[in-house]
């Protein structure tokens, strides 16, 4: 399979609308890429330049080193498979995945070889001869996939495959999918708004914000060690905490950071430079790395209890900053209910002025 490079590469519509400023990005090849950002960010966008589907502004694309910047569709060793399922209802399934073979002439062995194969593949052989309106959705994701991979491409491309289903399916479709590229050692470029899709399915996660790639690594690199606000606060659900602090002093790297709220001070170790004493500071820390403890460093007043069987999450805040807590569900708390929280001292975030993770991560 190959890689895909863009290098310099630009979208603008109309001539002023820019959706797209400039981006160089390299999509390693045998590996899932997850596209994710929020709705507006480039990333369908991108996937239809890698397409064909929208003409490039400036800049280059390559797919396994071939230069496909304006090569029509048919001529980028490319497979998609849309939101939609786009299956042709008056055709079987195996018409409906042997279609593309039929164009490009292939011979009707190895269209029913490979066919069968992928059929194979994807546990679709019992309903080859089933029409698409006679299928569950699960089902007919399944034959949309089936479609792009009896092609054998350098590059599948996936929009958004799993939005149009239920949430069961959706889960029973990730596993599949997973699978799949197990088997295939394929190169894939995914779109997903869905956090979990991007965690549990990504070798690398692209996070975008206005076309920009703000960062772009392996999906725990990312969710760990995010590089600004952005892509801490974007990644997680619940989101991670940010409580407005102080930097109460100053030695070396370590910063002691206290404020409202604070039962008392943290310490962090933080790049040279990145603070003085008195300086404001956003800490950073995620629901999960928040425990109810007698001698904790942050006084938390409860609002609201979501109990969602193996754990559950509580609503509050520490000073004016609001926060959740995930927990035990096996405790009842009551609203207005004060609690101190201990902080996994190994997971604190800690954001300058510029919004940036000036945290020094030691290694895992």
């Amino acid at each position: 399979m190959s890689e895909v490079v863009f290098e310099n590469v630009t979208k603008i519509y109309s001539g002023k609308t820019t959706i797209i400023p400039k981006i160089n990005l390299r999509l390693p090849a045998n590996e899932l890429t997850v596209f994710v950002g929020p709705s507006g960010c480039g990333k369908s966008t991108l996937l239809k330049l890698i397409a064909g589907l929208e003409e490039t502004t400036d800049g280059k694309i390559t797919i396994g080193g071939r230069d496909v910047t304006y090569a029509p569709p048919a001529k980028r060793g490319i497979a998609m498979v849309f939101q939609s399922y786009a299956l042709y209802p008056h055709m079987t399934v195996f018409e409906n995945m042997a279609f593309a073979l039929q164009i490009a002439k292939s011979s009707k062995e190895e269209i029913r070889n490979r066919v069968s194969e992928v059929a194979r593949i994807l546990q679709l052989g019992p309903l080859l001869d089933r029409k698409p309106r006679q299928l569950s959705g699960g089902q007919r994701q399944r034959v949309a996939i089936g479609r792009a991979l009896v092609r054998n491409p350098d590059v599948f491309l996936l929009d958004e495959p799993l939005s149009n289903l239920d949430a069961a399916l959706r889960v029973d479709m990730r596993i599949e999918i997973a699978k799949i590229r197990q088997s295939l050692n394929a190169t894939m470029v995914y779109v997903t708004h869905d956090q979990v899709e991007a965690m549990t399915l990504a070798d690398n996660i692209v996070v975008l914000r206005a076309g920009v790639v703000e960062q772009m690594g392996p999906p725990l690199e990312i969710y760990h060690k995010p590089v600004n606000k952005f892509v801490a606060g974007f990644l997680g659900s619940p989101s991670m905490n940010f409580i407005e602090a102080k930097i109460e002093s100053v030695q070396g790297d370590i910063v002691q950071i206290g404020g409202e709220g604070f039962a008392k001070t943290l310490a962090a170790k933080v790049k040279p430079g990145a603070f003085k004493s008195g300086d404001r500071a956003l800490l950073g820390i995620r629901p999960e790395h928040l425990s109810i403890e007698s001698d904790g460093e942050l006084q938390f007043v409860t609002s609201l209890q979501e109990q969602l069987g193996d754990h559950a999450l509580i609503y509050g805040s520490v000073g004016a900053s609001k926060c959740t807590i995930k927990t035990s569900p096996t405790r009842a708390f009551k609203a207005g209910e004060s609690l101190s929280l201990k902080v996994q001292a190994d997971e604190v975030h800690v954001f300058d002025a510029s919004e940036k993770n000036v945290v020094v991560f030691e290694a895992r």
